[in-house]
Parts: C-alpha cells; sequence; structure tokens
C-alpha cells in the first residue's frame, strides 16, 4: 500500500507542478517547504502533516486530498470523494454566492 501511495502522490504532485509550470525547487519556496521534502517524496518518503498542509494551501487544494494522496488518512470510496470536493467548494465559496449554489444544485437531475 505504501509503494501504491508512493506512486499516486508522485503522480498527482507532477501533474500539478506541470499546470503550473514550476520545478521541484520552485515549488518548494512556492509552498514554503523545504527542498529536502521534495527530494525525500522523489525518494518514497511522503511528506508528513505540516508540509502537506503547506503543499495544498500553495496548489489551492482541499487539504484533506493531500493527506490522502500521501497516506496520511485511508482513500475513500469514488462517491464520496466527490462529495467531498463538493462540500470543499461550497465551503470556500463567498457567503453571498451560497445561496445560489444552492439554488443551482437543487435544479440539477436527481437518478431516474
Amino acid at each position: 500500500m505504501e509503494q501504491e501511495n508512493v506512486e499516486l502522490f508522485l503522480k498527482w504532485l507532477d501533474n500539478e507542478l506541470a499546470k503550473n509550470n514550476l520545478s521541484d525547487s520552485q515549488f518548494a519556496a512556492k509552498a514554503k517547504v523545504s527542498h529536502t521534502v521534495m527530494s525525500r517524496a522523489r525518494k518514497g518518503k511522503l511528506p508528513k502533516w505540516d508540509a502537506c498542509l503547506l503543499i495544498a494551501e500553495a496548489l489551492h487544494k482541499d487539504p484533506v486530498e493531500v493527506f490522502r494522496l500521501a497516506g496520511l488518512l485511508p482513500k475513500l470510496p469514488d462517491p464520496t470523494e466527490e462529495l467531498e470536493r463538493l462540500i470543499f467548494v461550497c465551503e470556500n465559496l463567498p457567503q453571498e454566492y451560497r445561496p445560489m449554489a444552492i439554488r443551482v444544485i437543487r435544479v440539477l437531475p436527481g437518478e431516474k
């Protein structure tokens, strides 16, 4: 399971760094983590809670998603992950947009 976590985390991280056109050292500076954290991740030692939180903040990602990718929290089945992302997005909406978001979600078609 550990090796699977390493592979998933690194694949995700590589994708995020590519989207942001950042090298490991550039990202480490942006995230305010030591380059050693990035180097150790590349060698199979995934970051711990504090570093994952900084990584999530630097990438504007839900920290829970990063914790799960790093193997710090157990994986959830796919539908729960989608719900978790939806909750994160809604929690981060400005207060004035929340009633509109609720109205939009309520008009979406349900299961048939």
